[in-house]
């Protein structure tokens, strides 16, 4: 072969003993990449006929038939894969081909020893000798889908179990309260009720923000895209912190500049966006500080930014602020972790962007937008 390589492109035999050394070193790493790739099976088939050329070694340990077996079944995927997923991965293999494109799809599996299993098969479509194929890679995902059940369960109990009684919970509290006697004599019930409804509505907006968070995650949470008006959105949001904002000793205030367009939006989940950076700009500012809750148009957007002049956020924080449970070492404050990531999923739904800039000692500013409505 060297010598054939030598007289056809008259390379010097070390040189060519190196490109071939190489290709056998290429080649075997390829090899180990792929059946070493844990519960995963990598194979490639004919477009047409969908018969296997190739399917790595992990086939025997993921799906309980060797390499060879997956190769000698004529109709592999009707026969291992139950309705209505066969249907929809067929139809998604056609698509591939005819389309020219990459596709994924989460399908069950049923081994010849009857345990059901979850694959997530990706699939490209290339060319071999002027035939189309498919190369597709299909990953056991059962354990985490049995995970994602699990959550699902638990997210039931907490929604349906658990917020049930803690709204009655809160209910005969606000009663309570209001039931004792005026004055001194009511004064330390007062106080007790005042507390522990608190610590139920603190409770009830953990299980809110978990629902939004699995919803968001799932990409299963409506938002409508209705016109609405910006500045009335933005002194919604901060009347409803006043109260809050004065305890504490802060300077709540909405700005709006100029006229504003209407924007494209859902009001309840803008107010929740808002109500979140707000809550979160009073718990970071000391009294005596200022918070500005302010609107104005960039171009086809609203600009919406809340500016405090609280402590500030470390730079090397700002990276991991919106990811889900994040708390950053030193945090004044109690929290789940969850607000800002759904800040974040909220204002992807609703087709804007979020960003933050802070200063250490000079305070931080939260920024989304939202798009105005053209019509």
């Amino acid at each position: 072969m060297v010598r054939w390589f030598g007289a056809r492109f008259g390379r010097p035999r070390a040189e060519l003993e190196r490109v071939l050394a190489q290709v056998d070193i290429e080649r075997l790493r390829f090899r180990d990449l792929v059946n070493n790739l844990d519960h995963a099976v990598v194979w490639e088939a004919d477009a047409q006929t969908l018969r296997f050329s190739f399917v790595s070694d992990r086939a025997l340990g993921v799906s309980g038939m060797s390499p060879e077996e997956w190769m000698s079944v004529p109709d592999f995927w009707s026969t291992f894969v139950p309705p209505p997923d066969r249907d929809n991965l067929l139809a998604l293999f056609r698509h591939c081909i005819a389309e020219r494109r990459d596709e994924r799809y989460d399908h069950r599996f049923r081994r010849p020893d009857g345990r059901v299993l979850w694959f997530h098969t990706g699939v490209h479509v290339a060319e071999r000798a002027g035939r189309p194929i498919l190369q597709g890679v299909s990953v056991d995902v059962s354990e985490l889908k049995e995970a994602i059940a699990a959550r699902e369960r638990i997210l039931g109990i907490v929604s349906h179990d658990l917020r049930n009684p803690l709204s009655v919970i809160t209910m005969g509290l606000e009663l309570m309260a209001r039931k004792a006697p005026p004055g001194e004599a009511g004064a330390e019930l007062r106080q007790r009720a005042g507390t522990v409804l608190r610590q139920a509505r603190h409770m009830a907006r953990i299980i809110e923000d978990l629902v939004d968070l699995a919803a968001l995650s799932e990409k299963r949470l409506s938002v409508a895209h209705d016109p609405d008006d910006p500045r009335k959105l933005t002194m919604e949001a901060v009347a409803n912190f006043e109260g809050r904002a004065k305890e504490k000793g802060l300077r709540l205030q909405g700005a709006c500049a100029g006229e504003l367009p209407r924007v494209l939006c859902d009001p309840v989940r803008v107010l929740q966006i808002l109500g979140n950076l707000i809550s979160n700009a009073i718990d970071a500012t000391e009294p005596g500080g200022s918070i500005v809750v302010r609107a104005e148009r960039r171009g086809d957007e609203v600009l919406f930014s809340v500016a405090d002049t609280g402590r500030g956020i470390p730079a090397e924080h700002l990276p991991n602020l919106f990811e889900p449970y994040w708390r950053g070492s030193g945090v004044a404050y109690k929290g789940s972790g969850l607000g800002l990531a759904i800040v974040q999923g909220l204002v992807a739904a609703l087709g804007g962007r979020v960003w933050v800039e802070s200063e250490m000692g000079r305070g931080t500013t939260f920024y989304f937008t939202l798009p105005v409505d053209e019509g």
